[in-house]
């Protein structure tokens, strides 16, 4: 069977933004769209897997706060699965402007979520922003009885944009049709800065480390409902 798109619905207050946002993923993708309906969505947290079998993109709607049965889903299933926010809040012109972020760890980055990101953005034609957010080391920082001096600063500061940069280079000669705009912060915590970015975002992309669980980042953006978010496993 040819894996397709795959909506999950469960009434029509949060069928019309998924479902639109899938067929519009599925036309992208040359890939067939199937909707399958949930009564309620709660009851499909126990066969995540068998969906993940059919779909290479599963997509569902997320009502304010994220949704708890959504977040289920995304934290297990095999594919990965794009949570749509169907909340009047999240401007309609926000949804559909095209904008890729990706959320990413150069230390440890998700080969998964770089490979889904690149070829988003190569679907659409748009550039793909790529963030990495940093923090000061935390041994010598705690020494410090002052504020860290700005030379320190700069060196970590180099350090994390060169990391990225060498993260980046293998996938930007894989793709050298997307136009890659990498983007460093100083951020003690990450979801700040991810949420930053998630304002003016269409999609953004976070990597699932392991199966049955949303990493911190994942889990504060899809609470903001601010942009639709793709959770990419391993």
């Amino acid at each position: 069977m040819v894996r397709g798109v795959v909506v999950c619905v469960d009434g029509p207050a949060c069928s019309d933004v998924a479902s639109q946002w899938a067929a519009r993923e599925a036309r992208l993708r040359a890939l067939p769209l199937r909707v399958v309906h949930v009564a309620p969505l709660g009851d499909a947290v126990s066969w995540p897997a068998a969906i993940g079998e059919r779909a290479e993109l599963l997509v569902v709607g997320t009502p304010e706060g994220g949704g708890p049965a959504a977040r289920g889903i995304a934290a297990r299933c095999p594919a990965p699965v794009v949570l749509v926010p169907t909340s009047s809040a999240t401007p309609a012109a926000r949804r559909w402007s095209g904008k890729v972020t990706l959320c990413l760890d150069a230390h440890d980055p998700a080969d998964g979520a770089l490979d889904f990101a690149l070829r988003t953005a190569r679907l659409r034609g748009v550039p793909l922003h790529v963030l990495h957010a940093w923090s000061y080391p935390k041994c010598p920082v705690a020494a410090l009885p002052f504020a860290v001096p700005e030379k320190d600063r700069a060196m970590w500061e180099d350090q994390e944009v060169q990391r990225l940069s060498d993260t980046l280079r293998p996938w930007r000669e894989r793709y050298p049709e997307v136009r890659v705009l990498p983007d460093v912060f100083h951020c003690r915590v990450a979801a700040d800065a991810l949420l930053r970015a998630a304002e003016s975002a269409e999609l953004l992309v976070v990597g699932r480390r392991r199966a049955g669980r949303l990493g911190p980042n994942a889990e504060a953006v899809l609470g903001s409902g601010l942009c639709a978010v793709a959770v990419v496993p391993a």
